[in-house]
């Protein structure tokens, strides 16, 4: 997609929140760009770095962050200049190479490498239902975000919390090719501030 095309798609967001629709559009368009044998095709995910991690998880074809940005004062308490932005990552849970990621993540915070193999093994146990989990037909998207401004927690916060899959059924869905959409069937509000 060019950049010019993605600048004018974003400009035309209107809340800071924007739409799943939106992201998920942008998220498969960005998807099908992705060429090449990339770390994710030639490496066992148990040897991945932290870094590659966190490429996976924000862009890949499972993954893809979306910064919305919003000129002039940051706010009232703030009175600094510069960019407010809220910024979306769209993760395909029920993708293997995502889980893959995090639960590495994991390991690389718990410092597997250096556990003892019954270490090992007791961690793995932990994380083998997450890391093996069987969506069969269903598609689970996990979306996060953040911001620099403090009410915009709250606001976005309040937003995605009121939202249900009645509300947004018939304007929030996958298109996986043209013609056909995969509608909202389930919707999780976040539990936490920004999940």
């Amino acid at each position: 997609m060019k950049s010019g095309k993605r600048s004018a798609r974003i400009n035309r967001c209107k809340a800071m929140a924007g739409s799943i629709l939106f992201l998920s559009a942008l998220f498969l368009i960005s998807a099908s760009n992705v060429a090449g044998a990339d770390f994710w095709e030639t490496k066992d995910f148990t040897k991945l770095s932290n870094k590659e991690c966190a490429s996976l998880l924000t862009n890949s074809p499972w993954a893809y962050e979306l910064k919305l940005y919003r000129t002039g004062r940051l706010g009232s308490s703030e009175g600094a200049e510069g960019q407010a932005y809220v910024k979306y990552n769209i993760r395909f849970i029920s993708a293997l190479p995502i889980r893959q990621a995090q639960v590495r993540q994991l390991q690389i915070a718990n410092k597997y490498d250096s556990l003892s193999d019954a270490q090992k093994q007791a961690f793995d146990k932990q994380t083998e239902a997450f890391l093996y989990a069987d969506y069969g037909d269903k598609v689970v998207i996990g979306v996060t975000y953040e911001t620099n401004i403090q009410q915009n927690y709250q606001e976005l916060s309040r937003y995605w919390q009121s939202q249900t899959a009645e509300v947004m059924a018939n304007s929030v869905f996958l298109t996986p090719d043209k013609g056909s959409k995969a509608r909202l069937v389930r919707y999780n509000p976040p539990q936490g501030a920004q999940t």
